[in-house]
Formats: structure tokens, sequence, C-alpha cells
């Protein structure tokens, strides 16, 4: 994952933001490699695009790319950032993006972004300040196993299930156990 210089001292909140979107999603998968601030050549312009949050991982025996975007903005993103992003999934070869957004989507971005296929677009809204839980992150967790379900065209299994349930359960438990920060969480796992 990438990190802030030793000179920073307060990384802006958008960095943080960033960074404790892939934290959560590293605790969701630990097969799964979760990159944060990638840069990667874009298969059609040719030029670098940087990636928010890059997931890569074996489904089905078969490696999937996943790409996100975290926007900590203080109005709700509109059909245009999301148009933009589905050209950026295009030319990154994403399997699926997901876009998360501190302040929300306009109806306009969500049936824009539900209506894409190829790649797919979840989009979820995290709420994100200072001293406050990332709680919405779960939704995007039931989201991914929905999603890794519906590629495996499989159904859960009890031992799959009590493993995801685990998983989950660890997550909130550590969350918890940091107060309600996720900053410092992340400066507990030495991210921070």
């Amino acid at each position: 994952m990438h990190t802030m210089s030793r000179g920073a001292q307060n990384p802006p909140d958008w960095f943080l933001y960033e960074q404790s979107v892939a934290f959560i999603l590293a605790q969701i998968d630990a097969d799964a490699v979760v990159e944060h601030h990638v840069t990667v050549i874009g298969r059609l312009s040719g030029r670098p695009r940087q990636v928010d949050i890059r997931v890569t991982g074996t489904i089905a025996g078969c490696e999937v790319v996943i790409a996100g975007e975290c926007k900590h903005l203080t109005k709700t993103v509109g059909i245009d950032i999301v148009e933009g992003y589905l050209a950026k999934l295009d030319d990154v070869g994403a399997d699926l993006g997901f876009l998360t957004s501190s302040s929300g989507f306009t109806d306009p971005a969500r049936q824009r972004a539900e209506s894409s296929r190829c790649p797919r677009l979840l989009l979820q809204q995290v709420p994100y300040a200072v001293g406050r839980t990332l709680t919405a992150l779960t939704g995007l967790h039931r989201r991914y196993v929905d999603l890794y379900l519906a590629l495996n065209n499989d159904t859960l299994n009890k031992r799959q299930a009590y493993s995801l349930s685990r998983r989950y359960d660890g997550m909130a438990r550590q969350l918890r156990e940091f107060g309600s920060s996720g900053a410092e969480a992340l400066a507990a796992h030495g991210l921070l």
C-alpha cells in the first residue's frame, strides 16, 4: 500500500479516506492483493492513469482486477464523474469498478452506474470524518461478496458462510476497538 513520505505530518483527509477504504478491503479477502494509489498504463490511451485502489485476485481460476476510486467531496457525485470513471475503468482494463463517495451520489449518477455492464460499476456512499467509523464499508463488503458469488455462479456452503461471517465480525470488532476513528485503526496498523 502507498504511504505518505516520512516528512508529511498530517496527510490530507482525501488521502486518509482512500487509505481507510483500502485498509478495510484488505481485511475482507486475505488472498486478494490490495494496492493503494497505483499508476497503470492505459491499454487504450497508452498514458499513465492513477488508480486510487486496485484489488487483484483469483475467482474461478481467472485473475480478476477491481479498480476503485474514492471521492471525498463536499457535494454529491454526479453523472459526469461516473461516466468519466467508466471510461477510465475501460482504459485500465478493470473487470469491475467501485466508486465510494463521502457525500453520496445524484440519482442520474446511480442510474448510470446501475446500467453499466462491462465493466460493471458499484457505487457505495462511505461517510468519512476524522473520529467517525467507516461503517458503510460493510455495505461494500456485502456487495463484493454478492459479486464474488455471481462470478463463481455459486452459493455459499456452511463453511464459506461461517468464514465470511467471522471475517466481517472481526473487521467490525477491530473498528470498534479503535474507538470510532478509522484514522486510529490505520495508525495502529502502521499505515499512517
